[in-house]
């Protein structure tokens, strides 16, 4: 049974008139009656009872009419919603992300792809660079935002933006935020840092930072997560160094002293030939977005 002919009787039902209907359907008189005798046959009873003169539905075209209504729409209604996955109008996308994007570009990014495509679910998960290549190719996430150059063949690479780093100081600091060359004045300080045995790029920046200022840093406190280093700054427990995009969101007891001779990269990365509909469009707003606003 073709959807075609049940459309077809559908609206003749509706006109009970073979030449309006034909007119209305874009077939000629006789291929309607013929889709409609052949629907009638597959069916093994009359759907309408004619004469030259009238076409009226029989008792069982009327329960056909209203059932087959009711079941086009649902059939309409499950092509429109493919329809929209298929355009990636609907779906979902999870972006992985670290804490300092949450204060720059990533709110504008995420209202974009809402605004653009209202239906999509986007989930937001915060987590740390180094993890973040894993949960892409362990399909844990579809696109994610890091500060490291993937070396994996299975993911592409876009770079966004780079901004300076900064140092992060208590407000009751003598030293008040102004831009400076070099953190040499700060040796005695103790420095509140991610692990820096882990092999990163960031955390190379970070080496090279101490390097030229002569000293190893004194590091009591130790974590990998900005928010919780600037909530310990602001309780007077220590100094860091930290992209300054963190600073657009910091409490008001934490200062940034810029630091313009070191700078982060940011980059988007997501599988190879991933035709997620969903992904595809997010990425073309990555495409088409300034991000040199959130850069140095």
């Amino acid at each position: 049974m073709q959807l075609q002919h049940i459309r077809y009787f559908l609206e003749l039902a509706k006109q009970l008139h073979f030449w309006n209907t034909s007119e209305k359907v874009f077939i000629t008189q006789s291929a309607l009656s013929r889709h409609i005798k052949a629907l009638e046959d597959e069916l093994g009873f009359r759907l309408f009872d004619r004469d030259k003169r009238n076409v009226k539905l029989t008792a069982a075209g009327v329960v056909m009419q209203r059932e087959w209504e009711g079941i086009l729409l649902q059939i309409d209604n499950i092509h429109h919603h493919a329809r929209q996955v298929h355009e990636g109008e609907m779906g979902s996308i999870r972006i992985g992300h670290p804490g300092s994007m949450t204060h720059s570009a990533l709110p504008e990014l995420t209202f974009l792809l809402n605004q653009k495509h209202p239906k999509i679910k986007i989930e937001l998960i915060e987590m740390m660079t180094i993890d973040l290549e894993k949960a892409l190719l362990d399909f844990q996430v579809d696109i994610g935002f890091r500060r490291e150059i993937s070396l994996s063949n299975s993911l592409e690479t876009k770079h966004l933006f780079s901004e300076n780093f900064a140092l992060l100081l208590p407000n009751t600091h003598k030293t008040k935020a102004k831009k400076m060359d070099t953190i040499k004045d700060f040796k005695e300080e103790n420095f509140i840092l991610p692990n820096l045995s882990k092999s990163s790029q960031y955390n190379k920046v970070l080496k090279k930072i101490f390097e030229d200022a002569g000293f190893i840093p004194k590091t009591q406190l130790a974590s990998e997560f900005g928010t919780t280093i600037i909530s310990l700054i602001g309780q007077g427990l220590g100094v860091s160094i930290m992209p300054i995009s963190y600073k657009k969101s910091a409490p008001t007891n934490v200062q940034f002293v810029e630091l313009p001779k070191y700078n982060s990269a940011l980059f988007a990365q997501w599988r190879k030939n991933d035709d997620n509909p969903v992904l595809l469009n997010f990425i073309k707003i990555l495409e088409t977005f300034d991000f040199e606003r959130y850069g140095k």
